[in-house]
């Protein structure tokens, strides 16, 4: 069975500037960070410096929705 764990950190602050980061695991091995500001999402994956993918809350949502009943 795959084992998922997922590992954060929370600032003591309101969400803005400061991201909060969500570090995600499956089976004990790093698969990337994701990242939530006021601005909206970004996904490291795992090892990358650069290529951050990055959506916006609107992007999202609009993702989100075109999932709906799949």
């Amino acid at each position: 069975m795959v084992d998922h764990r997922i590992e954060f950190a929370l600032p003591q602050i309101e969400l803005g500037r400061q991201d909060v980061e969500f570090v995600v695991f499956i089976d004990d091995e790093k698969q990337g960070e994701l990242h939530i500001s006021e601005g909206g999402l970004d996904w490291w994956p795992r090892g990358a410096k650069k290529n951050k993918r990055t959506k916006s809350w609107a992007q999202l949502r609009a993702f989100m929705e075109s999932q709906e009943g799949q």
